[in-house]
């Protein structure tokens, strides 16, 4: 029990003018008081999970929008470095069936590192022909 729906039990049950319906019905509003914190601190961590997850996927666009101002002449290049970042979307946890998405799954994203280069290492080379490891 939450510490204000005990100290409210505690209180009723300490007052010989409350009667027994009475103090019936304040011991219902402590324990709901105490699903209601439950419920809140269950919402609270599902905003912070979805937060996370939306910092992650737009991180993702940044990274294509990057993507696009390092390959601007080179279409191989871009189009390696845009699946790259396109395919961490999975990560999430997020499913789909092609038409709806299933949040069901989702995970805690941890905020990410900053690459040493600043964006990713790069070899473009082998992204052009397809060649690097896409993480």
């Amino acid at each position: 029990m939450s510490e204000q729906a005990a100290k409210l039990a505690v209180a009723a049950k300490n007052n010989p003018q409350i009667g027994s319906e009475l103090f019936n019905q304040i011991m219902g509003a402590a324990n709901r008081i105490e699903a209601l914190e439950a419920e809140l601190a269950a919402s609270q961590e599902r905003v912070r999970v979805l937060e996370g997850v939306a910092k992650f996927l737009f991180n993702r666009l940044d990274d294509v929008d990057t993507a696009d101002d390092i390959a601007k002449q080179d279409e191989g290049l871009y189009r390696a470095l845009t699946r790259r970042y396109h395919k961490r979307r999975w990560e999430t946890g997020i499913t789909t069936d092609g038409y709806t998405l299933d949040l069901s799954s989702l995970k805690a994203m941890a905020p990410e590192p900053i690459p040493e280069d600043g964006f990713m290492n790069l070899n473009r080379a082998a992204l052009a022909e397809g060649k690097q490891d896409e993480k």
